[in-house]
């Protein structure tokens, strides 16, 4: 599933809370942050056992490929030999954090050329990769995604579309576009109380996309 949206909209809100949900539930988590922010205490916040739950934070699309070949490869090798598997969740926050070993690389030796295509086809590979292998071990991939706005060709009206590459959006079973509003008090419209937040599924395997929601 991915969680796209603008700034602010609460894509990390709701990704610990399904966090939280599944750690309840008796799972353990992986969890990779690419935005280089304080991340126990946001998850000490949200009441997430550290002890069952591995962080990780990785610089490339690439490093969570090989970390999930590596877990999918283990997890298929007790599937042929009829053993229970663990029960194991994946999250990333955010797609957009990761860059390719190729911006690193040109980066280090001083060449600042613009190429955002190897970032791109490293995300579609991670994400084509996690597609494939993580649905044979029964494992459930969560990542947030920033958004950007751009015309619609012949029209005077603007689309949102997910940034950082296609590949989450050709191999997320679930995408969920998350939008905000200013939420105002109920007797003085001036005054700004809070945040609504609408949100709307642009791809989904087990309902019609376009259902919306909103939460404040």
């Amino acid at each position: 599933m991915t969680i796209a949206g603008d700034p602010k909209t609460g894509k990390s809100f709701l990704m610990f809370n399904i966090m939280k949900s599944f750690q309840d539930d008796g799972w353990m988590l992986w969890f990779f942050e690419t935005e280089n922010s304080p991340i126990k205490e946001k998850l000490k916040d949200f009441g997430i056992d550290f002890s069952k739950c591995r962080i990780s934070q990785p610089e490339t699309a690439n490093e969570i490929t090989v970390k999930i070949a590596q877990i999918t490869e283990t997890l298929m090798v007790m599937k042929r030999e009829k053993k229970e598997l663990p029960k194991i969740a994946i999250f990333v926050d955010s797609l957009n954090g990761l860059l390719g070993q190729k911006q690193i690389n040109d980066a280090i030796e001083g060449n600042m050329k613009t190429d955002m295509g190897s970032q791109a086809k490293e995300l579609k590979l991670m994400m084509n990769i996690a597609s494939t292998r993580l649905g044979k071990c029964g494992i459930p991939m969560y990542c947030t995604a920033h958004v950007m706005t751009r015309d619609i060709q012949g029209s005077q009206f603007k689309e949102k579309i997910i940034s950082g590459g296609m590949g989450s959006i050709y191999f997320s079973s679930i995408i969920a576009l998350l939008t905000k509003s200013h939420d105002r008090d109920e007797n003085d419209k001036s005054i700004k109380v809070g945040v609504k937040v609408t949100v709307e599924t642009l791809e989904n395997r087990m309902v019609a996309p376009g259902k919306k929601i909103e939460m404040k």
